[in-house]
């Protein structure tokens, strides 16, 4: 009797089991679906709202993906969790970028992280260090330099979203002395 209960209960527990790990499954496949339908989505309804223009498009994340200027939505793995987080960026100020991004934390749809520089250059997406994962780059004033902002040269500068946010992971000074020298001279012929 002992043993005909046993192996009922283990009967019972792996059909548990399996039912559980079937509505698992189909829960991530919705989860995906929305969050690839997400960015089509809010455009769909700021450009109702004549926020955005009509000729915006969601931008498919490749090997890079160029957020561009101006409102503009996307979807990236951008922590590494296997599931696409929504990016949002908008104009902010008379120059600048502010990005957003959107996505599941716990079983929570919120606000990860956000990021705004003091240049129109926008946000890109792509793996900068090479490690499989994919980081936020955008360009902003190198004020290093003691050049005023109409002649200041940019650097790059690299984010990788992690649970608290955005932190900085990099920043190139992708000019050289020759740059910084008419910079220089185009900023004393001003004064």
């Amino acid at each position: 009797m002992d043993v005909m209960l046993w192996v009922v209960g283990i009967a019972a527990s792996l059909a548990i089991a399996i039912w559980q790990n079937g509505r698992a499954k189909r829960a991530e496949r919705r989860n995906d679906e929305l969050m690839e339908r997400l960015p089509r989505q809010v455009i769909s309804e700021l450009q109702k709202l004549g926020h955005v223009p009509p000729s915006t498009a969601v931008q498919p994340v490749t090997e890079k993906l160029v957020a561009g200027v101006g409102f503009s939505a996307s979807a990236a793995d951008l922590n590494g969790d296997g599931l696409n987080e929504l990016l949002v960026q908008f104009p902010v100020g008379s120059h600048g970028s502010a990005l957003q991004t959107f996505g599941m934390r716990g079983d929570q749809f919120g606000l990860l992280g956000d990021l705004s520089v003091g240049t129109p250059e926008g946000f890109w997406v792509e793996d900068f260090d090479a490690d499989g994962q994919f980081e936020v780059g955008t360009r902003e004033t190198d004020w290093s330099l003691d050049l005023p902002y109409v002649y200041a040269l940019r650097e790059k500068i690299y984010y990788r979203l992690g649970p608290s946010g955005f932190a900085e992971v990099g920043r190139v000074k992708d000019y050289g002395a020759e740059e910084i020298a008419a910079a220089r001279q185009r900023a004393a012929q001003k004064r």
